[in-house]
């Protein structure tokens, strides 16, 4: 069960599946939400800022993005590691597609609805990089096999599940999405077995205090 979503994010979720879900569904593109809007709908209590959408292949940012011309911005975007500005789809570049400062490449769309961004992202890290054949995080190559299906307003959410989503927040030190995550373990349990595999050695130490 969904936890609460404001009406802003509610209306822009809506309108993204109205335009997004079967069109996807027909070509068999893998999808789903990561990110704060994806703990909200496994019951999580937070406030989401945007929708965070993890795709597994590049076509699938393309196609997503051509569904939404409606909402590009007219003026072309530096780079969305460009501080000085938001980075959004335009006509003019309606995908992004570079390397961070990890060397990580990104193939990226971005636009507005209803004032809530919604953000499409495959991100692939380099070559002989040890997250691409043995770990599993949150927008890796990895999680396809462990993502679930949450029911809402009719549809069938994929999403990346809180034990992944988890050890995101450990890493960047989210105590409030680490509470809330683990009162869902507490109320409806959990997958020790993905848990286990997912945190690192370091991550279980830095869990210990929340439990005590």
């Amino acid at each position: 069960m969904s936890g609460q979503l404001t009406e802003s994010l509610y209306n822009s979720f809506a309108r993204f599946l109205e335009i997004a879900y079967e069109p996807l569904k027909e070509r068999n593109l893998c999808w789903a939400i990561m990110g704060s809007l994806a703990s909200v709908l496994q019951g999580c209590n937070l406030l989401p800022n945007d929708i965070d959408i993890l795709v597994e292949k590049q076509e699938a940012v393309y196609f997503i993005s051509s569904l939404f011309t409606e909402f590009f911005k007219e003026e072309k975007s530096k780079s969305p590691f460009d501080d000085s500005e938001t980075w959004l789809s335009s006509k003019e570049q309606p995908v992004f597609k570079g390397f961070d400062q990890w060397h990580f490449q990104w193939t990226y769309a971005k636009w507005k609805i209803n004032n809530m961004f919604i953000e499409v992202t495959l991100k692939l890290p380099p070559e002989n990089h040890p997250t691409k054949i043995h770990s599993i995080w949150e927008s890796g190559p990895n999680v396809w096999s462990y993502i679930k299906k949450i029911p809402f307003n009719g549809f069938q959410i994929p999403v990346i599940p809180l034990e992944i989503q988890l050890d995101t927040n450990i890493e960047r030190g989210l105590d409030d999405r680490i509470k809330q995550i683990l009162v869902i373990f507490e109320k409806q349990g959990y997958d020790e077995k993905l848990l286990d595999e997912v945190l690192s050695e370091k991550h279980k130490e830095k869990l210990k205090k929340f439990r005590q």
